[in-house]
């Protein structure tokens, strides 16, 4: 079972929905904003692993909105798609600009989208796992250099994971 959460931003229409249905049926959770203020609070609020931004919000085009979402410093690490129907050759390089992950044009099938959003979720998953690791080797190499901090981080990971299953 994906574990994921999407966040799919686009104007209420049937397009959206298909996207919502489909992505649901492939076991992720899907949380949806209809417009750039619904999905900067959404995306600060759910911390997504991926977000799916349409172009053609009311009120925010999707360069403007995606520069605004990583503006936030949580956001920082949640990749973005910016999806624009038509694509201009200056779209990607603005695109990139903003802090996009990937751009996309219209996907040829759900099939197609499907491999892209698994291979961006893929790649989350392996830095989000470096930088643990990173985080774990540095708190290990300074409680060495105090033998009365020996297994220090250890213990606080336990009792870390002693509070998530009282929730």
């Amino acid at each position: 079972m994906n574990s994921a959460i999407l966040l799919l931003v686009d104007a209420v229409s049937e397009s959206r929905d298909s996207w919502k249905s489909f992505l649901q049926s492939q076991s992720y959770e899907v949380f949806t904003a209809e417009d750039g203020e619904s999905a900067l609070r959404e995306c600060a609020q759910l911390q997504p692993d991926l977000v799916l931004l349409h172009d053609g919000l009311p009120d925010l085009g999707c360069f403007d909105l995606c520069r605004r979402m990583k503006g936030n410093p949580l956001n920082q690490h949640i990749p973005i798609v910016l999806i624009k129907p038509s694509l201009e050759p200056e779209d990607a390089v603005r695109g990139r600009a903003a802090g996009a992950a990937d751009f996309w044009g219209t996907c040829n099938s759900l099939g197609e989208a499907l491999s892209r959003v698994q291979s961006l979720l893929r790649l989350k998953k392996y830095i989000d796992e470096q930088a643990k690791s990173v985080v774990l080797s540095l708190a290990r190499s300074i409680e060495a250099k105090n033998p009365l901090t020996n297994g220090h981080s250890d213990r606080i990971v336990d009792y870390a994971v002693q509070l998530a299953w009282l929730d």
